[in-house]
């Protein structure tokens, strides 16, 4: 295991050998703990015995079995790890450059050339566009030495969802002849599928939300759709189920990073339940969510969440305020003090959260969160839908 004394690396009396080492650092970035810039500096402290006289590379079990007392100023970094080469920033940026153009010539030759094309056309130009944005990730070569490399396939692939919903909703527009909402829900959901995959195979980020907000879509789209739903008050409490279906597959563990849950898993269930507002229920709702938000950041150590919740009470309260209390001034003085006291209870949080090391390797906030008590919340919440549609 890998430990800092002093002012040298000291790989322990017992060092792993390269594959395993490997192995362990590519668990921790995928786990959010460090990052590939992170990453690749370890393999490369632990792999190379750096010395001043220009020694090359020793195995990693010579290197630990050498002292590592030598100052940082004496053990210079390699080349690899102070300055990203300027070829490798090209490639990304011509990469993010062509993907985009790739995309955007789709829409204007349908746009254009929309009747022109026919229906075969249409579809085809969009169908080659995704395998076009999906083929240019697959084919970047990916490591955790490379995260620019990461990072163009994330975007290329992000890209590669949004063709495949607009292939798919083509395909149900104009083959199977589908209506509005039906078309949104058939294109969102093959846009999930495709997004879960690749989120599967690249496990970022920017995967992860392209992959639920096309499931936020299809969700949203779907009530509407096949529930009937004349307003927007089902509409609204399916997505705040979906969020917090998510936020809690987050703080059980069973997704990583928590960071992403929190931050797309907190965003879905406030803007879920700010689109049941017409609703004195909703209303309700709507405060709630956004003062457990705030809790749950406070009590989790999770400024995202604080964010979050922060921005939902930002769009939130003031329009309640005119609904409910249009001429009364003790109303706003009240929302100045707790506006006031969330100010004074971030910062001190924050102050405290710095001086905590270990804070970004927290265990999972509530580890006995299974899944049969996720399930049974979203059926609680999915039953509840169906009720609000139906009445």
């Amino acid at each position: 295991m890998v430990t800092t004394a002093g002012h040298g690396v000291s790989a322990g009396p017992s060092s792993p050998d390269p594959e395993a080492l490997e192995a362990w650092v590519g668990r921790w970035v995928e786990g959010g703990i460090i990052t590939p810039e992170q990453a690749h500096r370890i393999l490369v402290m632990e792999a190379v015995d750096l010395e001043p006289t220009g020694a090359g590379p020793k195995p990693l079990a010579t290197v630990a079995a050498q002292p590592r007392d030598v100052p940082p100023a004496a053990v210079p970094l390699p080349r690899a790890v102070t300055t990203a080469p300027s070829g490798s920033l090209v490639t990304e940026a011509l990469g993010y450059v062509g993907g985009v153009l790739i995309l955007i010539a789709a829409l204007v030759i349908g746009g254009l050339y929309f009747d022109d094309l026919g229906r075969v056309g249409r579809l085809a130009v969009t169908l080659a566009a995704a395998a076009a944005l999906f083929a240019g990730g697959y084919l970047v070569p990916v490591a955790p030495d490379r995260p620019a490399a990461g990072r163009l396939r994330s975007v290329l692939w992000v890209l590669t969802v949004v063709a495949v919903a607009a292939f798919v909703g083509l395909l149900g527009d104009e083959v199977f002849r589908l209506s509005g909402e039906r078309v949104g829900f058939v294109a969102a959901s093959g846009a999930a599928l495709v997004g879960a995959e690749l989120w599967r195979r690249h496990r970022w980020l920017p995967q992860q939300a392209a992959f639920v907000t096309a499931l936020a879509v299809a969700v949203g789209s779907g009530t509407a759709a096949f529930l009937g739903d004349g307003g927007s008050d089902a509409t609204g409490l399916a997505l705040w189920g979906l969020g917090g279906v998510w936020l809690m597959l987050g703080w059980g563990r069973h997704l990583t990073p928590r960071y992403g849950t929190d931050l797309l898993g907190g965003t879905i269930l406030a803007i879920g339940s700010e689109v049941t507002m017409e609703h004195d229920w909703g209303s309700v709702l709507a405060v709630v969510t956004a003062a457990v938000l705030v809790l749950a950041g406070v009590r989790l150590r999770s400024l995202v969440l604080l964010a979050v919740g922060s921005v939902a009470t930002l769009s939130t309260v003031p329009g309640l305020m005119q609904r409910y209390f249009p001429d009364t001034v003790a109303a706003p003085l009240a929302l100045l003090g707790v506006g006031i006291l969330l100010v004074l209870v971030a910062s001190t949080t924050a102050t405290s959260w710095g001086r905590r090391r270990g804070a970004r390797r927290e265990p999972a906030p509530l580890p006995g969160l299974g899944l049969p008590t996720i399930a049974g919340f979203a059926a609680v919440v999915a039953g509840a839908t169906v009720l609000v549609a139906l009445t």
